[in-house]
């Protein structure tokens, strides 16, 4: 995939369905019903597909990996598509989206790619949990800020803490404490505590009679 800033700065991108490929990392799916009312739907395409340049000259699509499949079993030829190119400079990795440089700014490409993944999302697609945990566990994303469509709305946050191994506080060191038996009751009694002397009244005050 080879564009001059003219070509992106274009109204309506459109590529060649043959130059796109889906994320291996999408972390969504769809349901048959669903994917089969999106092929009747994605003729009127409502919004373009985010793709990132790979090195090979393909573009890999970051949101819109559903319509992309749509597309292919209408046997459809071209995409309109928005192009986020991240590029590592000083302050990590920024995106420059359509050749505009945006305001963010990522510790990875992978990073800014889940970002624009979870942004696009569309209600009619499923999330892959353990996926999502999985990006979601090795990101340095801000997983607070992240919202997953599940059977409720969860953070990315709190979707990956239900995975992860919860870890004992070591407990306090508790003294071990020394005990001696009665060889008269076989009661034990704390050594620190005051001895039994077996009945032995040598130590002990005087009753008075």
């Amino acid at each position: 995939m080879t564009l001059t800033y003219a070509d992106l700065k274009q109204k309506r991108l459109v590529l060649p369905i043959t130059e796109l490929v889906s994320w291996d990392n999408n972390p969504r799916y769809i349901e048959e019903e669903d994917f089969e009312q999106l092929k009747k739907d994605i003729s009127e395409e409502f919004k373009p597909m985010l793709v990132t340049p790979r090195e090979d000259g393909k573009a890999i699509v970051i949101g819109g990996n559903m319509r992309l499949k749509a597309k292919l079993a209408n046997g459809d030829t071209n995409a309109w598509v928005s192009v986020i190119d991240f590029k590592q400079e000083d302050q990590g990795w920024t995106a420059y989206v359509n050749g505009e440089r945006g305001a963010m700014v990522f510790k990875s490409k992978e990073d800014g790619m889940l970002h624009y993944a979870i942004k696009d999302n569309e209600s009619r697609g499923n999330t892959d949990i353990m996926k999502m945990q999985e990006l979601g566990s090795l990101s340095g994303l801000n997983l607070e800020e992240y919202k997953i469509a599940t059977l409720k709305p969860i953070t990315l946050q709190a979707l990956v803490d239900e995975v992860s191994p919860t870890v004992e506080e070591p407990k306090d060191n508790v003294p071990t404490v020394d005990k001696i038996k009665c060889p008269r009751c076989g009661l034990e009694f704390e050594k620190n505590a005051t001895s039994y002397n077996g009945g032995n009244t040598d130590n002990q005050e005087n009753t008075k009679e």
